[in-house]
């Protein structure tokens, strides 16, 4: 613990000095990309500025550090249109992936009913994703987004993991979501931001808008909110300084669904400070009461909720180095929730209900490399390497009176298949098994929030990612993973229904090895005309579960494999 909290207090010293590096350097127009990310500006996001906005008298326009010279978006860049009347632009992307992967054993929780494993070792699954997008000027934009079709068209359906929001149990290929549609107005000094839009803020670690290309994996639902807000420089358009207003009710997030009955409520204020696209720091407090639809509760007269603030620091910077052909950069993000939980569902000597704390915790930071080739927009990275830790605090004991595992967003992906997979199927199991009514005992809202959905979770975890791009147009990676549980690794459902104080395969949990993972991936990418891009890849990773997932007899878990072949249209 003491070498991992050293490492994120190096890698947030190192994001603070490259800022404070920057701090003279020029400032750059920059463009609105598809979607939200420009226009929307959920600091430290980015944003959609003119160059009338951000230039200074004396200022040269110099290329900085761009997301795509680590990860490429096929899609189009789209710029605000200034000299049109309305401007309407279509845009999207259609992808297939096929997966093949090992079986995963489950734990069955003595249900009669449930099979001993996952039950799926291949999937084929498709989406159409589209993003229409009007502009009056600039005082108004309208941007909407759905997904349809989509969904699993073949494959062999999972088994009793209904509470992971995506169990793939069945195939449904013309399945409609319909994921944004929003009004941004133009206030002068800011914007207000009125409709059902995506929030994204810094590193990903507690909001993710599920529209960004992944290192390894495939894109998720993220998170959507019904908003009014307001996000601007109230100091002048040239000020550094960025407020963001929002008070929002959650349409979709981790663990949370509108439209299966949760009810979440939030509020939101943030500072950044924002020197450019990549070069920015932000601090944002969020107030959320939340409350669940619990089937198995519905007529009990029962009301479960959970009322928390949490803080975030995010910041995240580059510097140019070797004549501004090869970038170091960094980003980090930590982030606290405080609160009261009713989930935990303690009962107190006179048989009344009594609340729990809530106390969570977490950690990432970043630093890599990238050189860097060709000029302007055909500059691309050539090669490049990061290393990133994490930490997300556990819960060693779910029934005190204390919560504090913390589970991070899922959008913000780490390896292919310990957290994607294991930890996922794991948890979905665990979070099934004690909604199932076959269990003759009071109803439990103790599952709540426990399927991870492919996020961080009670552990610590080590990662690098290596890029070689021969051309353009071709990437190539290699990444390893190394996690290990932070405290006792223990699973809820176990304790609560078979009064079993073990991990998630049963077996002992001070064991805290989790696993190491090697993944890699090759990906190809064709433009066609100035609208119309095309790329084919695969991915492939192999995990060692650690003891960690052992089960009580100490066996572990046999090597995990996971190959995904995917197709794209971008346009």
């Amino acid at each position: 613990m003491k070498i991992v909290g050293k490492s994120f207090v190096v890698v947030s010293f190192a994001t603070t000095a490259l800022l404070a590096s920057g701090a003279h350097a020029t400032s750059v127009a920059l463009k609105a990309v598809d979607g939200p990310i420009g226009v929307v500006a959920n600091p430290p996001g980015d944003v959609s500025s003119s160059s009338s906005e951000r230039e200074a008298p004396g200022e040269i326009d110099e290329p900085g550090y761009e997301e795509r010279y680590w990860q490429v978006d096929p899609r189009q860049e789209v710029t605000l249109t200034l000299d049109e009347s309305i401007a309407l632009h279509l845009s999207g992307q259609y992808r297939i992936d096929y997966s093949q992967k090992s079986e995963l054993p489950l734990s069955t929780y003595k249900i009669a009913t449930y099979r001993p494993s996952l039950g799926q070792s291949y999937l084929l699954e498709h989406r159409l994703r589209i993003t229409p997008r009007v502009s009056v000027r600039r005082w108004l934009t309208v941007i909407s987004q759905f997904d349809l079709p989509h969904g699993m068209v073949m494959g062999r359906g999972t088994h009793d993991v209904e509470q992971d929001p995506e169990p793939f149990d069945t195939a449904r290929p013309f399945r409609f979501t319909g994921r944004w549609f929003y009004a941004i107005v133009d206030a002068g000094r800011g914007r207000l931001m009125i409709g059902q839009l995506p929030v994204r803020w810094g590193v990903g670690l507690i909001a993710g808008d599920g529209d960004q290309p992944q290192t390894f994996g495939e894109l998720r639902g993220g998170t959507i909110v019904d908003r009014i807000g307001y996000v601007g420089r109230p100091l002048g358009r040239k000020s550094p300084f960025e407020l963001q207003l929002a008070t929002d009710l959650v349409a979709s997030d981790r663990a949370i669904r509108l439209s299966k009955g949760d009810l979440a409520a939030r509020g939101t204020l943030a500072v950044s400070y924002v020197m450019d696209s990549w070069r920015r720091t932000g601090v944002m407090i969020r107030a959320e009461h939340w409350q669940p639809a619990l089937p198995r509760f519905q007529g009990s007269g029962v009301t479960l909720r959970e009322r928390t603030l949490t803080f975030d620091w995010t910041g995240r910077a580059y510097l140019p180095i070797s004549g501004k052909k090869t970038y170091i950069f960094a980003e980090s993000e930590a982030a606290a929730q405080v609160g009261v939980t009713d989930f935990n569902q303690r009962v107190g000597a006179d048989g009344t209900a009594l609340s729990s704390r809530v106390r969570r915790t977490a950690l990432v930071a970043r630093i890599g490399a990238v050189q860097t080739e060709g000029q302007g927009q055909h500059r691309f990275g050539r090669l490049g390497a990061d290393i990133e830790w994490g930490w997300a605090s556990n819960d060693a004991d779910p029934t005190d009176d204390t919560d504090s595992r913390f589970v991070t967003h899922p959008n913000r992906r780490v390896g292919l298949i310990l957290f994607d997979q294991v930890l996922r199927w794991k948890t979905a199991r665990a979070a099934t098994a004690l909604q199932d009514p076959s269990w003759a005992r009071r109803p439990s809202a103790i599952g709540v929030g426990l399927p991870t959905e492919g996020g961080i979770a009670g552990a610590t975890y080590v990662c690098s990612t290596f890029l070689v791009r021969p051309h353009q147009d071709l990437d190539l990676r290699a990444g390893f993973l190394v996690a290990d549980a932070v405290g006792d690794w223990v699973d809820p459902a176990g304790v609560t229904l078979l009064g079993r104080y073990g991990n998630f395969d049963g077996g002992n949990p001070t064991w805290r090895d989790l696993g190491v993972e090697f993944d890699g991936s090759v990906e190809y990418r064709h433009l066609w005309s100035e609208t119309i891009a095309t790329s084919v890849g695969i991915e492939a990773g192999a995990a060692l579960p650690g003891r960690a997932f052992a089960d009580q007899s100490g066996n572990k878990l046999p090597t995990q494999a996971l190959a995904r072949g995917r197709f794209g249209i971008y346009f």
